[in-house]
């Protein structure tokens, strides 16, 4: 997505290609055709054939910017299949399916994931109001307020105990975890939580009308954001301290508990974290506050308003034929303990 940004900004037709390149390896390498359509998770080698919910909202945002209709149509089917398949919260998107096989079609256990919900919403894979104000309901409902269980809803508030050298220590803050078997505000989507929600009320006026709080609830959240952007001059992916040993124990009551949990096998310790200040960065250039116009533009899943370049043979954005650029990359995963997602 960022390639296809930067080539209809520029008008450089190398990125373009490079989008449409990862756009084929994604459509050939990863296809599934069968009820539930959509691409899997990984590439060959990975030993593992999951199809994720957010993976597909990934892939329609892409396939749309490259006018690729029927890669868009078929990850869009895969998203929209997701609706009501949660076996806890049948308002809601399940994660995605299980991985015994190619293309399994079975949907294992799983909490919601606030990704599923509001990066879906940006990129407009399931347009259908009624599930929209749905999933935007359950995810602003806080767990175990007014009898909630703790598995219900994903809004929360954390309290910064450390602040930056102390600055803006004991500030009370209020955001989205990361899934709702997890613990503690997630920066990174709490952002990109806060401009779905803005596009909600644009684009769904008349569900948004029947949400209580929303409006309260988009402002405390940008409010905190600005806040720790003011404080640390940079937004932390947690502001809960406590290291990985802390993390360990499982402790969620205690004052340093090692960061937010995922609920799924890795947290975001308090450190300044690049997803969460650029997502803060377009949410606050999508919309400063209540006062400014609503930037399209700012949104990372939105079409370009330029169209992207024609077709060339231009190469100049690769690495020269032969270099080795993956030289000693220190091994990046992706998707692990504290840094990766989804």
């Amino acid at each position: 997505m960022a390639f296809a940004h930067f080539a209809a900004a520029t008008g450089e037709a190398c990125y373009g290609a490079v989008a449409s390149d990862i756009m084929e390896a994604i459509r050939s390498q990863t296809s599934c055709d069968d009820e539930l359509g959509g691409f899997a998770a990984r590439l060959a080698p990975y030993p593992h054939f999951y199809r994720s919910t957010e993976h597909n909202t990934d892939v329609y945002a892409l396939a749309t910017m490259l006018n690729d209709t029927a890669s868009a149509k078929q990850a869009a089917k895969f998203v929209k299949g997701m609706y009501g398949k949660d076996k806890a919260e049948s308002s809601s998107y399940a994660t995605g399916t299980g991985d015994d096989g190619k293309c399994d079609t079975s949907i294992p256990s799983a909490p919601v994931a606030v990704d599923t919900i509001f990066w879906n919403i940006l990129a407009g894979a399931d347009p259908e109001a009624d599930r929209k104000k749905a999933v935007v309901q359950f995810a602003l409902q806080a767990p175990g307020a007014d009898g909630q269980s703790a598995q219900a809803g994903l809004w929360a508030q954390d309290t910064d105990r450390i602040g930056a050298d102390g600055d803006g220590a004991g500030a009370s803050l209020y955001g989205f975890r990361f899934t709702s078997w997890g613990n503690g505000i997630q920066w990174e989507n709490t952002a990109s939580a806060v401009m779905a929600l803005l596009q909600f009320k644009k684009k769904f006026s008349s569900a948004a009308n029947d949400v209580s709080e929303l409006d309260d609830k988009i402002e405390r959240a940008r409010v905190s954001l600005r806040h720790l952007l003011s404080t640390y001059g940079c937004v932390p992916a947690s502001v809960l301290g406590g290291n990985i040993n802390a993390w360990i124990k499982n402790d969620h009551s205690a004052d340093y508990p090692g960061g937010s949990d995922t609920g799924i096998g890795w947290t975001y310790l308090r450190y300044p974290h690049v997803a969460a200040t650029a997502w803060t960065g377009m949410l606050l250039l999508y919309q400063m506050d209540n006062d400014s116009a609503m930037n399209e533009q700012a949104n990372p899943f939105a079409t370009p308003a330029k169209p992207q370049p024609k077709p060339s043979s231009d190469g100049s954005c690769l690495p020269p034929p032969g270099e080795d650029s993956g030289e000693d990359s220190g091994g990046g995963g992706g998707g692990g303990g504290g840094g990766g997602g989804g």
